[in-house]
C-alpha cells in the first residue's frame, strides 16, 4: 500500500511542481510564494529519499525544510493580508519562529536525531491564526458582493488548514513511535502519504484554475 502511494505522491508532487514552473509568471507575488512552497516538497522529498537510502537518516533534510516551510508559508501570508504587508509583521513573525525552532533544537529535539515537532506545532498555530484573520480580511473588504468561494487564496488558506492539522499529527506520533510499533508506523506514513496527495493535486487545481478565480491581494 505504502509502495503504490509513494510512487503516486511522487508523480502528483513532480507533475504540479512543473506545471507550477509553467504558470509562474502569470501569478501574483503570493501565489508565487506557493510555487517556491511546491518545489520546496519536491527537493524535499527527493533529498529525504536519498538521505534515509545512503545515511539511514534523513531528520536533518526534514528539520532544515520545515524551517524553509515556516517562512515561505508566512511569507505567504505576508503578501496576501494587507495588515501583515504594511507593518512588516509577517517578517517578525518568520523571524521569531526561527529563534523558537533553533532554540528547541539546541535544548529539546535535536536537529540530527529527532523531528522538530514542536516547530510544526507552532506552524499550525501560526497559520491558523493567520488563516482565520485572512478570511476576516476577506469578509470585511468584500462584504457586499461575498464569493469566497471564487477566491484563490480562500482554497489555499483551506489546503493549509488541511495540510497542517494532519502533518502535525501525522509527524508528532511518528517521531514518538519510531520504529518500535511498526505497524502504526505504517498507518501513519499512509497518512501522510494521502495528506500530501490531497495537497499537491488541490495546488495543481487552484493553480489550473487560477485565471478563472479572483486573485487580488485585498
Amino acid at each position: 500500500m505504502t509502495t503504490v502511494l509513494s510512487l503516486a505522491y511522487r508523480i502528483v508532487i513532480t507533475t504540479v511542481a512543473f506545471y507550477a514552473i509553467l504558470r509562474f509568471k502569470k501569478l501574483m507575488s503570493a501565489m508565487r510564494i506557493i510555487c517556491l512552497l511546491i518545489w520546496l516538497g519536491l527537493i524535499t522529498e527527493s533529498a529525504g529519499y536519498f538521505a534515509a537510502k545512503y545515511y539511514g537518516s534523513n531528520y536533518v533534510i526534514f528539520n532544515i525544510a520545515f524551517y524553509l516551510e515556516f517562512i515561505l508559508i508566512v511569507i505567504y501570508y505576508h503578501y496576501s493580508i494587507p495588515i501583515l504587508r504594511k507593518r512588516k509583521l509577517g517578517i517578525y513573525v518568520a523571524l521569531a519562529g526561527v529563534v523558537l525552532g533553533i532554540t528547541n533544537n539546541l535544548l529539546l529535539q535535536p536537529i540530527l536525531t529527532t523531528i522538530n515537532s514542536n516547530l510544526l506545532f507552532i506552524q499550525c498555530l501560526m497559520v491558523f491564526c493567520l488563516s482565520f484573520f485572512s478570511i476576516h480580511s476577506m469578509l470585511v473588504s468584500d462584504c457586499e458582493h461575498l464569493h469566497l468561494h471564487r477566491k484563490a487564496h480562500f482554497w489555499i488558506i483551506c489546503i493549509l488548514l488541511l495540510y497542517e492539522s494532519a502533518t502535525l499529527s501525522s509527524w508528532g506520533l511518528y517521531d514518538k513511535l519510531g520504529h518500535n510499533e511498526l505497524e502504526k508506523a505504517v498507518m501513519l506514513d499512509i497518512l501522510l502519504l494521502t495528506v500530501n496527495i490531497m495537497t499537491y493535486l488541490s495546488y495543481g487545481f487552484v493553480l489550473f484554475y487560477y485565471s478563472k478565480l479572483k486573485h487580488d491581494e485585498y
